[in-house]
């Protein structure tokens, strides 16, 4: 062990021997040291005893050093380094601009870099390169402001009465510094509100539910582009040479003309207005560089750990999809998602039925009987009959009039063809259309985005009746990547089995699946049911039927705890850390006795800027997680779960679930009603660690408590030396049943820690 006393470097790096001759005095890293927010840039772990770089990040302070991965580091003069922590408390305690001097081994030789030490949000460059420096408030920022909700005012209630306001005050302020250390391109101004009203977050996720619980598909279309903070598009005239260079060359039916073939392709090419901002090379660019972003993001999860070459054209990505105008994109799906209106229906539906003109023949892919067939320069047009179809190749537009059909092809998606050079593939259509009026029905989508999902554009895929199966791997089933992708299924008991970012999942864009009724299973691996990722709102709505959730046992744990599984879905708001901020993930349950179960980060998940929700208005549920669930957030974020009525079972394993906040983030489980059952292990039911804040607020009913550590706790604080403020846990039950809980019973009483406040009320 080295001592308080200056030592001569070769002695204290002995191993090096000969490597370093040159006498420095080390000492030993003082245990109290200032927090001054500096980051270099850089990570380190332990390998055979020794401190080594893992990964710098492109551009930041470290990387412009000189620093390497694979660097052998010893010390930041004049202090030794041991462990990655103590590096990482060091370079924390200085001022931004201050520069450190770094003995590290290289090639069996020792050399000193001099580094400037940088603060975060010139670090994440990325973030702030668009220049959005404020983040305006709207009008209904303003009425949830002026407005104290019932359940703040129980909160500010017992705050008041156990003297704690200045802790409260100051964790806010800490929420405050957070919003501004970090730029703001990509951050929506929900979340932004929420992150510094904390105790507002019971207003908004009431208003978001409260908003899309008796909407419509058009009427969704219409109120989520406020929640992105977009600006309607200003009209702009269609060429008509355009238009009729996409139409079929056959005879047209001019009632069908009307009602359908127009308002389609008039929404594909307003969607086309959304990427002018780029030119053909870039949108290729754009286009061809999502599916590795996306690979590198479920297989690393933090973009900046590959090649640096991996991470600039993940970053190139990134830079591309922040120049596409989404209001154009919402302003085209809501002209597709007109079509879904009963009268409109109706209408397409009288007019299909009228046999056209038919080519001498069809490709072999598509076979059963169809009253309409024509190729465009978007890819085919065609209408089944009520029989059993198979489509087996991929069409801009199908409408089939019934029958147990079979769909493997894009499913209501934009159509995208492979290409020789390294871009990988091309859009053919930016829009893509599938309605389907009955039947048992198989929709198997084919590849990336397919299956009312939309990459570079816009997707509908509607089937209004039949016990239905939809197939796919990722980007499907109501995702997108800048794009809008809807799935709406009216009526049936249907399964939806995917993989990865679906089943209402975005990016730079919308994801919606509405499901109107049936007994419905959801099934995915990760990042899916109503996953919003950058720039994205993701929703989710089943409104009637006992339904089941899974996202579970697929994709191993990224801690390596045995048989516990990724999950990352039911109600997710999540960013690329570092790299652009979170959206806004809404799982919309309307009725019915519903099964939830997910894997780490599931279940009213924030992370990063994001704000995730899921909302169960009614029904005797079951949610069962296992880490960071049900009401659970990390880092800049706002995780809420929220049940309105029934007797509920939850769930949580190994940690940081049921009101579980970590690092500057906030975490609500609401439960309104209800005879109900709480099962958690550590840092759970309303428990903050890292200045987090943590709510569980259970209304009325008999419920019980089993924890191993939580109910009501304030957690480690050691993070960036605790912003000058403690965490805040909190639980609250407003029932007058006598409830039962395995850790010690209080009433209206706080428990004060060094590094946390936890509040415990129960009547």
């Amino acid at each position: 062990m080295f001592r308080q006393c200056p030592l001569i470097l070769a002695l204290c790096l002995g191993f090096l021997g000969p490597l370093w001759s040159q006498e420095v005095a080390l000492q030993d890293l003082p245990e109290d040291l200032p927090h001054n927010y500096g980051v270099i840039g850089v990570r380190l772990e332990t390998i055979a005893d020794t401190l080594t770089v893992s990964n710098v990040r492109p551009f930041g302070p470290a990387n412009l050093a000189g620093l390497l991965e694979g660097d052998q580091l010893f010390a930041a003069l004049p202090y030794r380094m041991r462990t990655a922590q103590d590096f990482s408390r060091y370079i924390k305690s200085l001022l931004p601009g201050t520069e450190v001097e770094l003995l590290i081994a290289r090639n069996d030789s020792t050399q000193t870099l001099i580094c400037q030490v940088s603060d975060v949000r010139h670090l994440y460059l990325l973030m702030g390169e668009m220049g959005k420096t404020s983040i305006p408030a709207q009008q209904r920022h303003h009425q949830w402001h002026s407005q104290v909700g019932a359940i703040e005012s129980q909160v500010l209630s017992l705050i008041d009465s156990l003297d704690v306001q200045v802790e409260l005050d100051n964790l806010e302020n800490a929420f405050s510094l957070e919003t501004e250390r970090y730029a703001a391109d990509c951050r929506l101004q929900d979340v932004h509100f929420g992150l510094v009203n904390p105790l507002k977050n019971g207003q908004i996720a009431a208003a978001l539910a409260d908003t899309f619980s008796n909407a419509t598909l058009i009427s969704s279309i219409e109120r989520i582009p406020a929640h992105l903070d977009l600006d309607p598009a200003l009209p702009h005239a269609i060429d008509p040479d355009a238009i009729d260079s996409l139409l079929p060359s056959t005879d047209i039916d001019p009632s069908l003309y009307q009602s359908l073939f127009l308002p389609f392709i008039e929404a594909g090419l307003k969607s086309e207005r959304a990427f002018t901002a780029l030119d053909s090379v870039e949108q290729r660019q754009l286009l061809a560089g999502i599916p590795p972003l996306l690979e590198t993001f479920s297989e690393d999860f933090l973009l900046g750990e590959g090649e640096r070459e991996q991470t600039e054209s993940h970053m190139r990505t990134l830079r591309l999809a922040k120049r596409v105008d989404l209001a154009h994109l919402f302003a085209a799906a809501g002209q597709l998602a007109a079509l879904t209106d009963p009268a409109t229906l109706k209408e397409i539906r009288r007019h299909a039925r009228k046999k056209s003109v038919l080519p001498d023949q069809l490709p072999t892919a598509f076979q059963g009987s169809f009253l309409f067939a024509a190729p465009t320069a978007w890819g085919w047009f065609l209408i089944g009959d009520k029989g059993p179809n198979f489509y087996g190749a991929d069409a801009a537009l199908i409408i089939d009039l019934g029958g147990d059909d079979t769909y493997l092809n894009n499913c209501g998606a934009p159509i995208f063809l492979p290409t020789a050079d390294s871009l990988a593939f091309e859009r053919q259509s930016p829009a893509g259309l599938l309605i389907d009026f009955g039947g048992n029905d198989r929709y198997i989508g084919n590849g990336w985005g397919a299956t009312g999902a939309a990459v570079g554009g816009i997707g509908l895929l509607v089937d209004l009746a039949g016990d239905d199966l939809y197939q796919g791997d990722r980007l499907t089933q109501g995702a997108a990547f800048c794009g809008v992708g809807l799935l709406w299924d009216r009526r049936g008991n249907d399964t939806y089995l995917a993989q990865e970012w679906a089943q209402g999942a975005a990016f730079f864009g919308a994801g919606m699946v509405v499901d109107d009724a049936g007994r419905d299973f959801y099934s995915a691996a990760q990042f899916s049911q109503a996953f919003g990722g950058s720039r994205a709102f993701a929703l989710l709505h089943d409104k009637r039927g006992d339904d089941h959730y899974l996202a579970d046992r697929k994709i191993p744990s990224g801690y390596g705890t045995h048989d516990i599984y990724s999950g990352w879905s039911q109600g997710v708001g999540c960013g690329f850390r570092g790299f652009s901020s979170g959206g806004i993930g809404l799982l919309l349950d309307t009725a019915g006795e519903d099964s939830y179960q997910a894997g780490n980060f599931s279940q009213g998940l924030g992370y990063f800027f994001g704000l995730g929700i899921l909302a169960d208005r009614s029904g005797d549920d079951h949610y069962r997680g296992t880490r960071y669930t049900q009401g659970a957030s990390a880092h800049q974020a706002i995780g809420i779960l929220i049940d309105d009525r029934g007797d509920d079972r939850y769930e949580a394993q190994i940690a940081a679930g049921q009101a579980g906040a970590w690092d500057a983030s906030i975490a609500w489980l609401i439960d309104r009603s209800g005879d109900d059952h709480y099962t958690a292990q550590h840092l759970a039911q309303g428990a903050a660690a890292m200045n987090g804040l943590a709510l569980l607020l259970d209304g009325a009913g008999q419920d019980s408590y089993h924890t191993q550590s939580g109910q009501a706790e304030g957690s480690s604080y050691t993070y960036w030396g605790g912003r000058g403020a403690r965490n805040l846990g909190l639980l609250i039950d407003l029932g007058t049943a006598l409830d039962t809980y395995n850790l010690a019973a209080r009433k209206d009483s706080a428990t004060f820690t060094h590094s946390g406040v936890g509040l415990f009320s129960d009547r």
